[in-house]
C-alpha cells in the first residue's frame, strides 16, 4: 500500500470562490485599461511558487539588491539551524557521538544574529563549525535523508550544509543561488512589475497555505494569466498530490478564469526523480500500470490535472520544471511569456 491515495476526491477544508459582479460575463482585463498584462501565481504550499518569483527578478528586472543579499543572510542560517534542530536528535539516536555538536547549535547560536553583538565571530567559528561536522557525519546524513524522504521542504539543507562552512564565515554574501534554494514562508500577497519585449507584467504569488486561501479572493479580478505550480515530488505524500489536483480543480473552472490564459508548472521534477528510486509509483498510485520512469510517471500525472479541466475548448500549457534550474527556467519563461503576449496579442485581434 502507498501513502499517497490514487482516489482524489475531497482533501478536506473547501475555500470559497468568488463569484461574478451583476452583470459581468467576465472580468475586464487590466489589460484593456491600462495596457498590463496580470498574472496570478496559485498552488498550494511548498511548490516552489515563490522560487519562480526570485527566478524572474533574476532574470527579467535587475535582480537583488546588495541589501536584500545581505537581508537573506540570517535567513539562510535560521534554516540550517532550525532543520538541525528538526531532526537532530534522530541523528542522535543513530549514533550519540553527535550530541555535544548538536547541543552547540541548539544552546549557542543567540549571538550570531546580531553583527553588532561582541560574540558574533566567535559564535559564528562555534556554531558554524559544529555544523561542519555534523554535516560531515555519515550518521546526520543518514537521518537527514530519512527526514526528508517523509517531510518535504527540507531538500535545499543539503545545498546549504555542502556550503556550511562559506556560510557561517563572517563575511558570507549569499549568492544568487543560495537565495533560490532559501525558503522563507510567505504570507498574504507578493506583487512584481517586469517588462519584456516591451510588454508590462503586473505578476502576484500569493500565499499556498490553506489557512491563507481566503487572502487570495481580491487578486483574482482581472486576471489575463493563470500559472498554477504544483509539485511532482509530492505524489508520495498523504493528501498533498490530491490537494494540488483539487485546486487545480477549483481554479481552472472557475467562471472568473474563463477567458484568461492558464500555464500548469509541475515543478520539483530533480526531487521527483531522486524519489522513484526509492518510492515505487505504483506503491502510491495502484492505478498505475506503467514503468517506473520519469518520463511515464510524470505523464501520468499531468494527465490527472488535465482531467480537472471540465471545458473542452480550453488549453492547458503545461511544462515540467525544476524551479531552482536558472538555465532551464530562463528557457521555459521566455516560452511562457511569448505565449502570453500572442494571446494577449489575439485578444486584441492584432495576430
Amino acid at each position: 500500500m502507498g501513502c499517497c491515495p490514487s482516489s482524489l476526491e475531497s482533501a478536506g477544508t473547501k475555500w470559497a470562490l468568488p463569484a461574478l459582479k451583476p452583470g459581468l460575463s467576465s472580468p475586464i482585463s487590466k489589460t484593456e485599461v491600462d495596457g498590463s498584462i496580470k498574472l496570478l501565481f496559485l498552488g498550494p504550499a511548498e511548490c516552489g511558487k515563490s522560487t519562480f518569483l526570485k527566478q524572474l527578478r533574476l532574470i527579467h528586472t535587475s535582480g537583488f539588491s546588495d541589501s536584500e543579499r545581505h537581508s537573506y543572510v540570517p535567513k539562510i542560517r535560521r534554516y540550517i539551524i532550525s532543520s538541525i534542530c528538526t531532526f537532530g536528535d534522530k541523528a542522535v539516536a543513530l549514533n550519540e557521538e553527535l550530541e555535544a555538536d548538536l547541543s552547540i547549535v541548539k544552546k549557542n547560536n543567540g549571538s550570531i544574529w546580531d553583527e553588532d553583538d561582541a560574540e558574533y565571530e566567535i559564535g559564528l567559528v562555534r556554531v558554524g563549525g559544529a555544523v561542519v561536522r555534523l554535516w560531515a557525519n555519515a550518521s546526520f546524513r543518514q537521518a537527514y535523508d530519512d527526514h526528508c524522504a517523509a517531510n518535504p521542504g527540507f531538500e535545499s539543507f543539503a545545498f546549504f550544509g555542502d556550503r556550511s562552512a562559506a556560510i557561517f564565515a563572517a563575511d558570507f554574501a549569499p549568492s544568487d543561488e543560495d537565495i533560490l534554494r532559501c525558503r522563507v514562508k510567505t504570507s498574504g500577497v507578493v506583487t512584481q512589475s517586469f517588462s519584456y519585449s516591451g510588454m508590462n507584467f503586473e505578476l502576484y504569488d500569493v500565499c499556498g497555505q490553506k489557512s491563507e486561501r481566503k487572502k487570495w479572493i481580491h487578486c483574482f479580478e482581472d486576471v489575463d494569466v493563470v500559472l498554477f505550480v504544483a509539485a511532482l515530488s509530492d505524489y508520495d505524500v498523504n493528501l498533498r498530490m490530491r490537494d494540488s489536483v483539487e485546486l487545480f480543480d477549483q481554479i481552472i473552472n472557475n467562471r472568473w478564469f474563463e477567458d484568461s490564459t492558464v500555464i500548469l508548472f509541475l515543478n520539483k521534477t530533480d526531487v521527483f526523480k531522486n524519489k522513484l528510486i526509492n518510492c515505487p509509483f505504483g506503491e502510491c498510485f495502484p492505478d498505475y500500470n506503467g514503468p517506473e520512469t520519469f518520463e511515464c510517471t510524470s505523464q501520468f500525472l499531468l494527465k490527472k490535472f488535465e482531467a480537472a479541466n471540465k471545458d473542452p475548448t480550453k488549453r492547458i500549457f503545461s511544462h515540467f520544471t525544476c524551479a531552482t534550474d536558472t538555465k532551464s527556467v530562463r528557457f521555459i519563461l521566455n516560452t511562457v511569456m511569448q505565449r502570453i503576449i500572442t494571446d494577449y496579442l489575439e485578444h486584441l485581434g492584432l495576430q
